[in-house]
C-alpha cells in the first residue's frame, strides 16, 4: 500500500472515531494553508471545535485507533461552548493533545 493510501486510511480512522463520539456533528477533513495536517471540524450546539491531525501523528503513530483510548472526546466535551482547536500530535513515541482557544 502506498504511503499516501496509508495516510488516507488513517485520516478516515480519525474521522470515523470522531463520528462515533459526535454523531452528525463532524465535517469532512479539510486542508488549511497553515495547518500541519488535515483539519476536521465538530459543530455541536453553539460550539465549533477544530481537530488538527498533525502529519507526524498520521505517519508515526503505530495505531491511530488508539484515539479511542485517549481523552480527546472528553476534552472536546469539556470545552463545551469555548471554541478552539485541538492539535493531535505524535512526539517522542506518544500521542499528545493540545488545545488553543479561538
Amino acid at each position: 500500500m502506498s504511503s499516501q493510501r496509508v495516510i488516507d486510511v488513517r485520516i478516515d480512522a480519525v474521522r470515523h472515531y470522531l463520528e462515533r463520539e459526535f454523531p452528525g456533528c463532524v465535517t469532512p477533513p479539510q486542508s488549511e494553508p497553515h495547518a500541519d495536517g488535515p483539519v476536521i471540524e465538530i459543530v455541536h450546539g453553539a460550539a465549533r471545535h477544530q481537530i488538527e491531525v498533525a502529519s507526524a501523528f498520521l505517519s508515526g503513530c503505530p495505531d491511530v485507533d488508539s484515539l479511542r483510548h485517549s481523552e480527546l472526546a472528553d476534552y472536546i466535551r469539556e470545552a463545551r461552548t469555548q471554541n478552539g482547536r485541538f492539535l493531535v500530535q505524535w512526539q517522542e513515541g506518544e500521542m499528545r493533545i493540545r488545545f488553543k482557544p479561538r
